[in-house]
């Protein structure tokens, strides 16, 4: 053991040299009293407590649109493939008795502020939209151009026309995440809802039940779907209309046909949203 940790001593050395010389310099860490952004930020990784959540928000909007440089710098930033290759063997030492941090944890702390200065970010939406569809950034994007509600939306409406399927996946979660903060995301889902994309149409049911915001506006659309010849979107609709419960009883005669439904999805689904909504809706069992 002795051996090894005198062996690879040198490796350490010749690599902290190369990350000192190499690591890109970019726009100086903003400070909120006394205390480094990333250190803020931190306690927003791996989980959010409250406590921790709500210091590291103060921090973030204390700071403001000050803070847009360096995050995304850090957001954007991606590690050389050495750098990551080593940061990889490095988590795989159980003798460091340190966690690694990598290129994604750096990535998601940026991100964490990023959404948390909500529509401050408006200045650097037009590049965060260019990462919609990134495999790595395309998930983090869409939950941080959501914080943006209405300034976001139309580069996220022009996104979910690309055909480039990730690109349009990651702007129909925009929208849904969008749809429980803005309600002027919901009649965007609900022209998806009637495209004559099925998977499309599918996405806009499932993210429609997040629309508390515009359940008059959503509810009717989900009912409509509820005819849809495509029986995914008939139960993702359903079950959309149980997530929104109790405030979409008028779905119930509508559900109780499709418990009748061909397809056993859709059936079992349907019955799920009727025990959601109103359980004394539920057609008696066949003895």
């Amino acid at each position: 053991m002795k051996r090894s940790r005198i062996i690879i001593l040198p490796v350490l050395i010749a690599v902290a040299a190369g990350v000192v010389l190499f690591w890109p310099r970019g726009p100086k860490e903003p400070v909120y009293q006394g205390k480094k952004l990333s250190q803020w930020l931190e306690g927003t990784l791996p989980a959010r407590s409250t406590d921790e959540f709500h210091a590291a928000e103060k921090a973030v909007q204390a700071i403001g649109t000050n803070a847009l440089p360096w995050l995304m710098f850090e957001f954007t930033r991606r590690d050389p493939k050495w750098i990551a290759a080593t940061r990889s063997w490095l988590a795989d030492q159980r003798w460091t008795g340190e966690r690694i941090s990598t290129e994604r944890d750096r990535m998601w702390l940026a991100a964490n502020g990023l959404y948390l200065l909500g529509p401050a970010i408006a200045p650097v939406l037009p590049e965060l939209s260019e990462y919609l569809g990134d495999e790595q950034r395309g998930d983090a994007v869409a939950q941080v151009l959501s914080a943006a509600k209405e300034d976001a939306l139309p580069y996220v409406w022009t996104a979910t026309t690309s055909t480039n399927i990730g690109i349009a996946v990651d702007a129909l979660s925009c929208l849904g995440l969008a749809a429980s903060q803005t309600e002027a995301a919901i009649p965007l889902l609900i022209q998806i809802l009637r495209t004559t994309n099925h998977p499309q149409r599918q996405l806009a049911a499932h993210w429609l039940r997040y629309a508390r915001l515009g359940q008059d506006l959503a509810v009717p659309a989900l009912i409509e779907a509820l005819a849809d010849g495509d029986p995914s979107v008939r139960w993702t609709a359903a079950s959309s209309l149980g997530g929104l419960a109790p405030d979409s009883k008028a779905a119930v005669p509508n559900l109780r046909r499709l418990v009748g439904d061909p397809n056993s999805r859709v059936r079992e689904f349907a019955s799920n949203a009727l025990f959601c909504i109103d359980p004394t809706a539920l057609p008696p069992r066949k003895p």
